[in-house]
């Protein structure tokens, strides 16, 4: 028994910060890559099933795990990904065991941590149906590609320097300088040491603009500002100069074709 042992190693990468740690009792090195001992470590069933919103992974970890500063008190806006792999003591050999990412984290009890990954299969973001018959326009704003939006964002985009932060507004004369509303819809972007964090912008007025979710942000901060869209043709038209690619139907008829009334 004591021959054929495993232990596990977790990798916790987020852009280019990782958490490496293992369940077992001392560090370990895997394809040269060091794995610290996390004590209190535990992790449910590896599920395998055709369903794939029920192949999740949970995982108790100690609350002091760094990992989760990464959590609080916001989650961050893009995924942490989650590689476990088992490893044969007595010769070493590495075998994956389960890929996924992060769903969400509950560190209610002060001492143990409850994470809930999902696989990579069920976090693999599908489109639906993307295109219907509509007057306003269905494609996301900025986006690349045949028959889609295609507006340049870095032709838009408009640094600016953070004067104030009171909850979820952020303040900048940069946000001053354009009308009320310019920036309703859009979002910003700042880097940081590991990655690039985003926060959708609710709304715009003045120097001020109103996110939907806190930003952990110093005064003084510069930040990367793109505006917003409300998906009708007019404003396609007067703030893009994007009418070609505008995705609605602006002629369709305002009388119910398939009322009571008829139509001609």
């Amino acid at each position: 028994m004591i021959l054929s042992r495993h232990i596990e190693t977790y990798d916790f990468y987020r852009g280019t910060q990782h958490w490496r740690v293992t369940d077992g009792d001392r560090a370990a090195i895997v394809e040269g890559a060091t794995y610290e001992a996390l004590r209190g470590l535990k992790r449910g069933r590896i599920a395998h099933s055709p369903e794939v919103a029920k192949n999740t992974l949970e995982l108790d970890v100690p609350s002091n795990f760094a990992l989760l500063d990464q959590f609080r008190p916001f989650p961050p806006t893009s995924r942490i990904h989650v590689n476990v792999k088992r490893i044969r003591v007595r010769d070493g050999f590495v075998a994956t065991a389960w890929m996924g990412v992060i769903a969400d984290v509950d560190d209610s009890d002060p001492s143990i941590a409850k994470i809930r990954c999902q696989s990579l299969m069920s976090a693999v973001s599908a489109n639906g149906l993307r295109r219907v018959w509509q007057v306003p326009c269905g494609l996301p704003l900025y986006s690349a590609g045949l028959g889609m939006c295609n507006v340049d964002q870095d032709a838009f985009r408009v640094e600016a320097t953070l004067s104030a932060i009171e909850g979820v507004t952020v303040r900048s004369a940069a946000f001053a300088a354009k009308p009320d509303g310019w920036y309703a819809g859009g979002f910003l972007r700042w880097e940081t040491v590991h990655d690039v964090e985003h926060r959708f912008i609710v709304s715009h007025a003045g120097d001020a603009v109103v996110l939907l979710t806190p930003a952990i942000l110093p005064i003084g901060a510069s930040v990367s500002t793109f505006p917003g869209c409300d998906h009708t043709l007019q404003t396609c038209h007067e703030k893009f100069d994007n009418a070609p690619n505008h995705g609605g139907q602006h002629t369709i008829p305002t009388k119910n074709a398939f009322g009571s009334d008829p139509v001609f």
